[in-house]
């Protein structure tokens, strides 16, 4: 994980298909189809789908800036009980 240029991009996925622990179990959760990927992608414009995945990459002006963001996600993702990956590289 090296500095690209003095920003770095942070790579949020939010996959079509994952499992989620309740109550000691896992439990599937629904899959969006291809038609709602394509659907998500065309109202938002500064997402791209890569495979069964929806992605965005944003770029932060130093590493504090992208660790607040990704904070401000989980908090979201939590209440939410959606569990994005999130891949940081600096």
């Amino acid at each position: 994980m090296g500095r690209s240029g003095g920003r770095s991009p942070g790579r949020v996925a939010a996959p079509s298909s994952w499992s989620r622990l309740k109550r000691n179990r896992l439990e599937p959760v629904t899959r969006a189809s291809a038609e709602e990927r394509t659907q998500f992608r065309d109202e938002h414009p500064d997402w791209e789908l890569a495979g069964e995945e929806i992605t965005r990459t944003f770029r932060f002006a130093d590493f504090s800036e992208a660790m607040a963001f990704v904070t401000r996600v989980a908090l979201a993702a939590e209440a939410a009980d959606h569990h994005p990956d999130i891949d940081i590289r600096w």
